[in-house]
């Protein structure tokens, strides 16, 4: 058998090494991520709730145990400041009420 001189080493430039090295990383990173992403999206049971579902549900657990069922109710109370006007009051306080500004004001010109 002959002898085989050795091959050089090809040289990569140190930049390139750490360049392989950081993308790596961060391929190692972005795969955790996104496991993680999919295992909170799996186990959670969170559902996106529509803004009538929520107020209705809201609405019940708030104000049925003052046998408040519906917006009837609800009306009723704060026209006739009735027995429960202060908790429908507060129940109110985060939606943004305005005063009537057309309906109670009357006729303003005699004829």
């Amino acid at each position: 058998m002959a002898e085989e001189e050795p091959k050089p080493l090809n040289y990569i430039p140190e930049v390139i090494l750490k360049k392989r090295k950081s993308n790596e990383e961060w391929a190692i990173r972005r795969k955790e991520q996104l496991e993680q992403r999919m295992r909170k999206s799996k186990g959670d049971n969170f559902t996106i709730k529509k803004p009538e579902q929520f107020i209705r549900e809201y609405r019940d657990k708030e104000l049925g145990k003052y046998g408040i069922v519906g917006m009837e109710d609800i009306v009723n109370e704060v026209a006739t400041v009735g027995h429960h006007f202060k908790e429908v009051s507060h129940f109110l306080c985060p939606f943004n009420t305005q005063r009537a500004r057309k309906g109670i004001a009357g006729k303003e010109k005699a004829f």
